[in-house]
């Protein structure tokens, strides 16, 4: 696993962005066979106790036709892991704002976008504030309708005032750490994959910014329904491409994302749970290919 993760790595850039170190792939400085003068850009984001290893198949599959951009999120994969900042959606959104302009991508080119969970909030917030940069979005398992959460006991654990985040800190250690990330899978994952992702959680520093994170996610409902009205406004393709058997959120929330988008379209993936990129990495790049092919990207 570790070998497998450090070849991931081994090509990675490094910058800084809002006093932040950051490592993030960037497919034009690695792949063998690459288009020397890609003609899409295609920027990946991770949600919550993931990293950009989420996107290694997409990577693999996409990564030599177009200019793919993944990062490591601040405080997890192998970014910086102490924040100057506390873990909420709008400090993330002024990191994403100043990555994105740190990329040389041309004032007229608009890049696709694809976000899992958190990652995914950010891409759509993103665009409603920045739609002249968006050719489309493709998202997985995320949600913008509180409502359709499916609260479990250990976020409930995690918003206690003072004595939550020490619990939660406890929650992020193994073995129950492992526990609690297996059980958004529909098939049990294997070993090599949880520790691919939990590795990192060794780390203090790692530990506090997910608990930190975790603690403050009741103010994602205000954002939720912020994101709702404004989505409406949204005008690029956008599809959603769910696992159906998802046990952080209701199986509606993917075709009640797209019936507020104005070009939105969504499919359920049967018996896959919060991470299709990992239980169904194939179904999901076939759905990923079709999305760009209608939008005249070569893949």
């Amino acid at each position: 696993m570790i070998r497998e993760l450090n070849d991931f790595y081994r090509d990675h850039q490094e910058m800084m962005v809002n006093g932040v170190f950051v490592r993030y792939f960037d497919s034009t400085y690695r792949l063998e066979g690459a288009a020397d003068n890609p003609k899409s850009t295609v920027i990946a984001m991770h949600g919550v106790a993931t990293s950009g290893y989420l996107y290694r198949h997409i990577i693999n599959r996409f990564g030599a036709s177009v200019r793919m951009i993944v990062p490591d999120l601040p405080g997890f994969g192998r970014s910086a892991k102490r924040l100057p900042w506390a873990a909420k959606y709008k400090y993330y959104m002024q990191w994403f704002e100043g990555f994105f302009n740190s990329l040389n991508i041309p004032p007229h080119e608009k890049v696709h976008f694809i976000g899992h969970d958190f990652g995914a909030l950010l891409a759509l917030g993103f665009s409603v504030e920045h739609p002249q940069h968006i050719a489309s979005i493709f998202c997985t398992n995320t949600c913008i309708h509180f409502e359709h959460t499916i609260p479990t006991p250990w976020l409930g654990i995690s918003l206690a005032p003072i004595i939550g985040q020490r619990i939660g800190r406890l929650c992020a250690r193994e073995p129950l750490l492992s526990m609690i990330f297996k059980r958004v899978f529909h098939s049990k994952p294997s070993q090599s994959t949880v520790e691919a992702y939990l590795d990192v959680y060794k780390d203090k520093d790692a530990r506090n910014v997910l608990m930190n994170f975790m603690h403050h996610l009741p103010s994602m409902a205000g954002i939720m329904w912020t994101l709702r009205r404004q989505l409406k406004q949204l005008q690029c393709p956008v599809h959603l491409v769910f696992g159906g058997e998802d046990p952080l959120m209701r199986r509606g929330e993917a075709r009640a994302m797209a019936e507020i988008l104005s070009k939105g379209s969504y499919r359920n993936l049967s018996n896959i749970g919060h991470f299709p990129n990992e239980e169904a990495h194939e179904a999901v790049c076939e759905e990923l290919h079709a999305h760009l092919l209608k939008l005249g990207v070569s893949c």
